[in-house]
């Protein structure tokens, strides 16, 4: 039977892949990117994948995952290198921005309300590193989302290599769509049994006081988000709601 890792157990899977490698063991570990906007599980499937695959997953080894892909890239993607590019229902991102936003980029203006943050614009950029890289601003959250998942979805040069995942399906069903990519990619699996879901919360979380507030969408702000998606890419990613 597997068992589930948590806390320090979870986190050491993640920085340390290699630390699940049996000595005796000499093949090299697959790496898989992935990558996502906030808030869309890239966590959690990269603890997935590595502690049910033989895989090193990254996340930034060619470019910020959080970031839309750049044009003519220096050190291009391998070919043979599988990436998981992982969405999220566009409603649900911009409450999960919000939260997220409060926690971990205090320094931002983002509105008194989760109805203003929906409205105005964002600004997206990788805080790892004292501030020193680029940052980007969309007029919206979901003009965000809208201009992630146009890039991946338009990008020909990894269509064959690239296979998007919702975060709603990898929650009801982790071993099915999981499964589905390894086979794809030929991913070689290290414990028998079902994929399960760790028991603890993956990644960077906001505070529990922070994730207890009260932030709901109204009528309105669902149909202002919906207004804003691209029906295109939404209808590619499987959100036929919004198509």
């Amino acid at each position: 039977m597997i068992s589930t890792l948590t806390g320090n157990e979870a986190a050491r899977v993640l920085a340390d892949p290699e630390s699940l490698r049996s000595r005796s063991d000499a093949n090299p570990l697959r790496k898989v990117l992935v990558v996502g906007t906030f808030r869309s599980g890239t966590n959690l499937t990269r603890y997935c994948l590595q502690r049910f695959f033989r895989t090193d997953s990254v996340f930034n080894e060619w470019f910020w995952k959080h970031g839309v892909p750049p044009t003519g890239i220096q050190r291009p993607i391998p070919s043979d290198v599988p990436i998981v590019v992982m969405s999220k229902d566009p409603c649900e991102v911009n409450v999960s921005l919000y939260r997220f936003w409060q926690a971990r980029r205090p320094e931002l203006a983002i509105g008194n309300s989760l109805s203003e943050f929906i409205r105005r614009r964002v600004v997206v950029y990788d805080n790892s590193r004292a501030n020193i890289d680029p940052k980007y601003y969309y007029l919206t959250p979901t003009e965000y989302w809208n201009q992630f998942y146009y890039s991946w979805l338009n990008w020909a040069e990894v269509e064959t290599q690239r296979v998007f995942l919702r975060c709603e399906d990898l929650l009801s069903a982790p071993d099915k769509h999981l499964s589905a990519i390894a086979e794809r990619f030929g991913l070689e699996r290290r414990l028998d049994g079902p994929i399960t879901l760790p028991d603890g919360r993956i990644g960077p979380t906001p505070s529990r006081e922070i994730r207890s507030r009260n932030h709901l969408l109204s009528d309105t702000d669902l149909e202002w988000i919906r207004s804003l998606v691209d029906n295109d890419v939404a209808r590619s990613l499987g959100y036929s709601r919004y198509a």
